[in-house]
């Protein structure tokens, strides 16, 4: 049987999370971007063909949106088309797809979802807190998001009763979930405690991107269809050095299939006779890293932990959509190299990317290296090879400070900056009532957490002292 899977595509959504003062307003871009990503999945998916297709939640940006209406609209006119092919789908309730200040569960966007499609024979849909068993060649478990705050004990419970009815046979496991300790993310479900009749699960819920092997289980997470955050965007530094490695190893023809498969997002196919990492990903390419010297940290690191990075993800697995756009970040410490630099990633992203990339850049440099590159990045945006930049939320390194006036402090502290904030009260919280549930890797990653939180927000603080102004803190 042949299965199409995708998730995270946050229909409505017009921001990226913790960022803010973009060089000029990307709310409408956002808001296409995300809309051509689902309606290029669902194109695909009709020309592949597979019996089944699974959305594993976060179909929409119910929880903000006010075109809550228009964007449901949009959702159910694109399963339309798969189940008007005769495709089954499978469509999971996500953390977003759901509003928890309104208490009547039919008044839900996943309620008015669902009555749009209850005439097909070929739609489930799991909602929020229930799971089903289905069949996709072999038993296959999908549960709605788990709320995680009080930690993961209502959905192991579930995933307990869901097992009960497998009768002791290996199963795939579908969740909205945060599993495994791989994210840098305290509140996780433990892989251990997962049962061990589900052995290859797919998740969602976290957008990155992660392909590895655990206690003999195969876990996927394919992440979103559009770059939601600053934390997924690719280094420049970085993305430079993977280039020039794959460049000298395996040529420039494959270095741009591996560039794709690393910066657009996109959708998996897979069969369930052929579930092997030796089928879902390329062994040879990804095998000579093990004997290079030169490979960056991440890949070794990658290579030693048996996580299997999305560049040597197989054609026939893992398909890129040409619809993302992609995103880069940047710590500039000398303009001069990061520009030369960002000019090669950008004509290798040309090459593959019809969309404009999005860059994010911080660091301290003199004024006018500062402002020389200012000019550079806005030559790119006219040149169109970048969409837009952050450029007017980094300032540059002033040694004088003055004593500005501060006024609202919703207005003067950036969104990052609060959410740092609110982000330590919420840890310090959660180790007062649960500490001594925790373990003490638990314990004592929360508290460096807690410490690299409160140096950025001191930064940011000195940052402010030192620029002083009328904005001064």
């Amino acid at each position: 049987m042949k299965v199409g899977v995708f998730t995270d595509t946050h229909l409505g959504s017009i921001l990226y999370r913790g960022v803010i003062n973009w060089s000029k307003d990307i709310s409408d871009v956002r808001q296409k971007d995300v809309e051509d990503s689902f309606k290029e999945a669902i194109h695909l998916f009709q020309e592949e063909k597979p019996n089944v297709v699974v959305h594993m939640g976060d179909l929409l940006e119910g929880r903000a949106s006010a075109d809550i209406f228009r964007i449901i609209r949009v959702a159910a006119e694109g399963l339309k088309q798969l189940l008007d092919a005769g495709i089954r789908v499978i469509l999971m309730e996500g953390n977003h797809d759901f509003r928890s200040y309104v208490r009547d569960t039919n008044n839900q966007p996943f309620a008015l979802l669902d009555m749009i499609l209850a005439g097909y024979s070929n739609f489930k849909m799991v909602r929020k807190d229930t799971y089903t068993v289905d069949n996709l060649g072999h038993p296959a478990v999908f549960v709605g998001y788990h709320d995680e705050k009080n930690g993961f004990s209502r959905f192991l419970s579930t995933l307990q009763n869901a097992q009960s009815t497998l009768n002791g046979r290996r199963s795939f496991l579908f969740t909205h979930q945060t599993i495994g300790d791989r994210w840098g993310i305290p509140n996780h479900m433990p892989i251990s405690e997962i049962p061990k009749d589900f052995v290859f699960m797919f998740n969602g819920h976290i957008h990155k991107r992660k392909l590895w092997m655990e206690e003999g289980r195969m876990f996927a997470n394919i992440g979103s269809l559009e770059y939601q955050d600053r934390g997924e965007a690719w280094d420049v530094d970085e993305l430079w050095k993977h280039l020039k490695l794959y460049e000298r190893i395996f040529g420039e023809k494959d270095t741009l299939r591996m560039l794709k498969r690393m910066i657009c997002k996109g959708v998996v196919l897979f069969s369930t006779s052929e579930v092997k990492l030796n089928h879902i990903y390329e062994r040879g390419k990804y095998e000579k890293l093990r004997y290079d010297s030169e490979a960056p940290e991440r890949l070794r690191r990658n290579v030693n932990e048996g996580e299997i990075p999305p560049e040597f993800w197989a054609d026939s697995f893992y398909h890129p959509l040409r619809s993302t756009r992609p995103f880069l970040k940047a710590k500039v410490k000398d303009s001069k190299t990061f520009y030369v630099k960002l000019r090669y990633v950008l004509e290798k992203i040309k090459g593959i990317c019809p969309k404009k990339p999005l860059l994010w850049i911080e660091g301290e440099i003199e004024e006018g290296d500062w402002n020389d590159l200012v000019s550079k990045l806005k030559a790119l945006e006219e040149e169109g090879v970048l969409e837009a930049t952050n450029r007017r939320n980094v300032p540059p390194l002033q040694l004088t400070n003055t004593h500005g006036m501060t006024h609202h402090f919703e207005h003067i502290v950036p969104q990052r900056v609060l959410n740092d904030v609110r982000e330590i009260v919420a840890i310090e919280r959660k180790l007062d009532e649960q500490g001594r549930n925790l373990k003490r890797a638990e314990r004592e990653h929360m508290r460096k957490n807690i410490e690299d939180l409160k140096g950025k927000v001191i930064d940011w603080i000195l940052k402010e002292w030192q620029q002083g102004g009328n904005d001064g803190v």
